[in-house]
């Protein structure tokens, strides 16, 4: 471990080191690093504990997280859904899509464009955001 603390380029004064991962599920994501002080059993295990219980903390809130998220790109799929299936003009589909799809991607602009099978080309059919940006 001497070699490890010195090839860390930790101060050379530092006396000891005692290393305790965070877990989350079978990773150690982060390590809790305590130096210059020796540890009894009981409060190496107490940290160990402290370190388990805030490893699965940790992946709690990213877990939190991740279903937060997952929860507006269903709401944004649901109101897409709703709106395809509800009595509009082709025009305001056009938009609401394009509106659905920014506000998912938290995009500040963007176009739909829809093939022209006539043209054969793309035509554009709604847009949002700086004029330079259109096509």
């Amino acid at each position: 471990m001497t070699f490890d603390l010195l090839k860390s380029k930790l101060p050379q004064d530092v006396t000891s080191c005692y290393l305790f991962p965070l877990y989350q599920g079978r990773n150690a994501t982060s390590t809790l690093a305590i130096f210059d002080t020796i540890l009894t059993s009981e409060e190496t295990a107490m940290i160990s504990s402290f370190c388990s219980q805030a490893g699965s903390a940790v992946e709690n809130i990213e877990l939190q997280n991740q279903l937060a998220e997952q929860r507006k790109i269903m709401i944004a799929l649901s109101n897409l859904t709703l709106m395809i299936d509800s009595p509009l003009y082709l025009h305001h589909l056009h938009n609401n899509i394009l509106e659905q799809t920014l506000q998912l991607l938290q995009a500040e602009q963007g176009s739909l464009m829809v093939l022209d099978e006539f043209k054969n080309e793309l035509s554009v059919k709604s847009d949002e955001g700086d004029q330079s940006a259109r096509l």
